[in-house]
Formats: structure tokens, C-alpha cells, sequence
């Protein structure tokens, strides 16, 4: 049964970053980035990446913090009380949980994951290099004679009331993070799954003659603690996946580029190696695609909270089949029969016997093969799917079927974002709201087995080049039940060229110029009566 996506309130808002002298963006189930090129879409499409990457890594680096073996006197004491404290509040959950109802040790240490720069900060610093390739991050600032520095904060609010806020602020080789947590309910008395896994977690070490040991276990279990309610509580997001511009390449090459640089790392030792570095975002794509495998359709229990983490769902398969039915013509395969440890891929087309490999494809083929890949490999109901420019290599007619398959996966709770330049999908997905809006009124004519969009869910950001040197700007477009989404520089294009095509027109309609029809038959070589 489809499950819509949750609304995220989920903003984000730049100074003096990358091209962008200054963008504020709030983030819906799909939103779309549209705009001229070189004027920030991507530059603010990889830092959302980064950032969802580092909230993901955070609990990696809280469970290191403990100095396990140089406990100070009375510390043992400390932290069992802090583990009794926060079992008896889950064994007797009458109400809400709220943060405020946690002893000292823990708010201060969910304080200190969002303010400190070794925790949140640290890592978003580390991303933020990893993703765009640089060192050091002051690099991503867009002027260095800018006063300004550069800034980034990320904000989240509940039943339009502040949740959490973080920021950076980068000038030079200064790094600085803060951030701030609101009193908010971790989970509720009815979500009895949830209690019973909280029950379960053994506070006690089972090394009791060890007081050192025992404490550390403790610190341990709350560490894991930290690691479920920051994660699912604060930002509640699945994995975040993204797919660069530059992927049709990258799939008919992935099985060259991932034997070369084996071959090569193999030689080390022996001669000077030195191995090209690649984007975060372009490394991590490679790996899905490099260490791709089909995993079982339904759900897969995690070890966190005892929660259901789903792992290619039934549901998302059904998008990636519908697109290789309506769009591809054919079906998109992993091929695990090569004595290589990672597969190759094969398109096969409808009513033909042999497979082609991508390479041999058309480039819609290879531009539409990851994301069916991902959908079924790799994206799960929650997660957050980044795509850039998904209408690459399209015919206009494949574009609209596009604006299908993201309103498909609204509808099964994945998050998109999109950067795109085609005004072909944005009539598409214009259309899909509009049906939207006449569904919610109760309008039976449409049929309601095909997927809409309501207006609500969707959020379009248009980034407009400044004047001069000052750097681009980020503005909402509006969706307008008559226009659509409709970025003003469309219509100036097209304006532009009905008039020269109008001027050219009028210039060809003179004695001693065929045009129109008699044109048309003298070219095939008809009478002219």
C-alpha cells in the first residue's frame, strides 16, 4: 500500500558559499532545483548530501568519545545512577518522554553532539571536503574579499515550532559550528515496539569483577542509546543516496574504471602509484553501482530499536519496472557470471534474445539504468534520493513519463531532489499537481489509480545569476494552478525565439522565395501547378 512522504521541514540557508551569495531553501518530499547553469543547483544539492551523510556518521564518532580506561574516582557511580535513571524512565513510560525528563549526563551529552566541533561539526567539515573534493573546506567560500564569511545552517521545526538548529560559519581557516535543541518528546508511551527494545538493553555489564569495565559497558549501551533517538528522532531521514550528472559515463565504464584501479593499487610496493581522487559523491556512486547486489524483496530487521529497516521494497521495484515497461522498452540486468567480484550490466530489449551491455546502449539507456539499479538495490522507504538532471539524453516524451515515476516514489515515501533545465518535466509535474488538486476536491473523472502530486509536497527553488560578480541568488517558484512551475528565463527563451522565427518569416516572404507547402513539394520534388 503506498505511504506518502512526510512533510520534512527541513531548511537550509547559505552566505557567501560556493556560487551562492545567498540561498534559503525548505526542503519538500520532491524538490526541484531549476535554473541557468554554473549558478549553485549542484553546489547546494552536494552540501544537503553532505550534511544528511554526516548526521547518518555521527553515531560512529560518539560511541569513540569515552576514554574507557582512565575513569576518575566516583565516575563508576556516576554513570550507573545516569543508566538506572533512564531504565526506570523507559520501564515506567506513562506519557511522552521529553528530553527535559532525561538526567544530566544525557542532555548534556545530546547538547555536545550538535555544538561541538569533534561531533556534528567535525564531521560535516570532513564531508564537506570528502564530497567536493577539496582541502581545506575555506575553499567552498565564494569571495575571500567578501567580509562575509561563509555560513551554512540547517534548521528543523515540528507543528511550526523550532525543533533543532545547527550552523557553520567559515572565514579563512577558521572552522566554527554551533547549534541548539529544543525540549522535544524522544517517543511516545504507545509506541510499544520501541519500549520493549529500550527494555531489553542490558545496563548491566556482564563483567562484574571489573569496575572500569563495567563502566565503560555502560557508556557503551548509552552511546548506542544516543545513536538511535539522534538519528531517528531528530532527523528521522533513511540513507541518502545520490546520483551525479555525470552517471551515463561512469555505467558504461564503471567495470574499466573499477579493474584499473585494482590492477594498479596491486602494484604498489613495486612502483610509484599515485591513484586519482574522485568527488565523495561520484566515490560513493561508484561503490553502489561497483558492489551492487539485489537484496531480498520485503523487510529486514536492524539492530537499532528493534525497527524494521526496509532494504529494496517490493513497492520501489514495481517504480523501477514500470520504468523499464513504459520508458525503456526493454529490461535492465545484473550480470554476476563474470569472474570479476563486481557485476556487469545488460539491457535487454523487449522481444529480443540477446542482452547488450551499456556500453553498446543508447545514453537514455545508460542515464535511466542507475536510478532502476538503485530502486532496487539500494533505496528504501524513508531515504532520501538525490538525482541530478534526470531528463539527460530524454526524448520530451520520455521527460513527462519521468514526472510518473517521482510522483511514484513521493508516494511511497522516498524524498527527491532534483536539479533539472527541462521545461518539458516541469509541465509534467505541473500537470501532476494540478490532477492533485482535483483529486483532493473530490473530481471523479481522473482515474485514480495514477500517481499525482499535491502542491504541498512539491517545492521548486529558482537560482538566478547576480549581477557582476556578486553571486547567484535562490528564490521560491510558486506553483500557479493556470502557469504551473514556470521559470521566468523559459519564457523569455521562448519569447525570444518566436520572435526571430516570426522576423525570419516575414524577411523570406518576398517575390523569388518558396515557402510554407510549395516549399515543402519542391524539396520532394512535386510540381509546383
Amino acid at each position: 500500500m503506498a505511504m506518502r512522504a512526510e512533510p520534512l521541514n527541513l531548511k537550509f540557508a547559505v552566505t557567501n558559499f560556493g556560487p551562492l551569495a545567498s540561498a534559503e531553501i525548505d526542503l519538500r518530499p520532491l524538490t526541484i532545483f531549476v535554473g541557468p547553469s554554473n549558478t549553485g543547483k549542484s553546489y547546494m544539492a552536494i552540501l544537503i548530501y553532505a550534511f544528511l551523510r554526516s548526521w547518518e556518521n555521527l553515531h560512529y564518532f560518539e560511541s569513540r568519545r569515552f576514554d574507557f580506561g582512565s575513569l576518575r574516582d566516583g565516575e563508576e557511580d556516576r554513570f550507573r545512577e545516569e543508566a538506572e535513571k533512564l531504565q526506570e524512565i523507559v520501564e515506567n513510560m506513562k506519557r511522552a518522554v521529553m528530553v527535559s525528563d532525561f538526567p544530566e549526563l544525557s542532555r548534556s551529552h545530546l547538547r555536545k553532539m550538535i555544538r561541538d566541533q569533534e561531533f556534528l561539526g567535525g564531521i560535516l567539515d570532513r564531508e564537506l571536503m570528502r564530497c567536493f573534493d577539496i582541502i581545506p573546506v575555506g575553499h567552498l567560500i565564494r569571495s575571500s574579499s567578501d567580509p562575509q564569511p561563509m555560513k551554512i545552517i540547517a534548521s528543523r521545526s515540528r507543528q511550526n515550532k523550532p525543533f533543532w538548529d545547527f550552523s557553520v560559519s567559515v572565514r579563512g581557516q577558521e572552522f566554527v559550528c554551533d547549534g541548539n535543541i529544543s525540549d522535544f518528546s524522544v517517543f511516545e508511551a504507545t509506541d510499544q515496539e520501541r519500549v520493549n527494545f529500550l527494555t531489553r538493553i542490558p545496563f548491566t555489564s556482564p563483567h562484574k569483577d571489573s569496575r572500569q569495565i563495567s563502566a565503560a559497558y555502560r557508556l557503551h549501551r548509552l552511546a548506542s542509546f544516543f545513536e538511535g533517538y539522534l538519528k531517528e528522532t531528530l532527523l528521522d531521514f533513511g540513507d541518502v543516496h545520490y546520483l551525479p550528472a555525470a552517471r551515463s559515463g561512469m555505467m558504461q565504464a564503471h567495470r574499466v574504471i573499477a579493474s584499473s584501479l585494482v590492477a594498479r593499487s596491486v602494484r604498489a610496493g613495486f612502483e610509484q602509484i599515485q591513484l586519482p581522487t574522485l568527488s565523495g559523491v561520484i566515490a560513493d556512486f561508484l561503490q553502489k553501482i561497483i558492489l551492487y547486489k539485489e537484496e531480498r524483496r520485503g523487510i529486514r530487521w536492524g539492530a537499532r530499536w528493534g525497527s524494521p529497516f526496509r532494504r529494496a521494497h517490493k513497492e520501489l521495484a514495481r517504480v523501477a519496472d514500470s520504468m523499464e515497461n513504459d520508458i525503456l522498452s526493454g529490461e535492465i540486468r545484473a550480470d554476476f557470471s563474470s569472474t570479476l567480484d563486481y557485476p556487469g550490466f545488460v539491457y535487454r530489449p523487449k522481444g529480443a534474445a540477446q542482452d547488450i551491455g551499456l556500453a553498446r546502449t543508447s545514453s537514455m539507456v545508460a542515464e535511466l539504468a542507475p536510478i532502476i539499479l538503485f530502486l532496487r538495490g539500494h533505496v528504501s522507504r524513508g531515504d532520501v534520493l538525490i538525482i541530478e538532471e534526470p531528463e539527460s539524453h530524454l526524448h520530451p516524451a520520455a521527460q513527462t513519463k519521468l514526472a510518473a515515476v517521482l510522483a511514484e516514489l513521493i508516494s511511497n515515501d522516498v524524498k527527491v531532489i532534483i536539479t533539472t533545465h527541462s521545461e518539458w518535466l516541469l509541465q509534467a509535474i505541473s500537470n501532476l499537481m494540478r490532477e492533485g488538486e482535483l483529486r483532493e476536491g473530490g473530481d471523479e473523472s481522473e482515474d485514480v489509480s495514477s500517481p499525482v502530486l499535491r502542491s504541498e509536497e512539491v517545492g521548486a527553488w529558482l537560482f538566478r545569476p547576480g549581477k557582476g560578480d556578486s553571486g547567484s541568488t535562490v528564490q521560491e517558484l510558486k506553483f500557479d494552478p493556470i502557469a504551473g512551475i514556470s521559470p521566468p528565463d523559459y519564457e523569455e527563451v521562448d519569447l525570444a525565439l518566436y520572435n526571430r522565427s516570426a522576423k525570419l518569416q516575414d524577411q523570406l516572404q518576398v517575390p523569388g522565395h518558396r515557402i510554407g507547402s510549395d516549399y515543402e513539394g519542391d524539396i520532394r520534388g512535386e510540381e509546383k501547378p
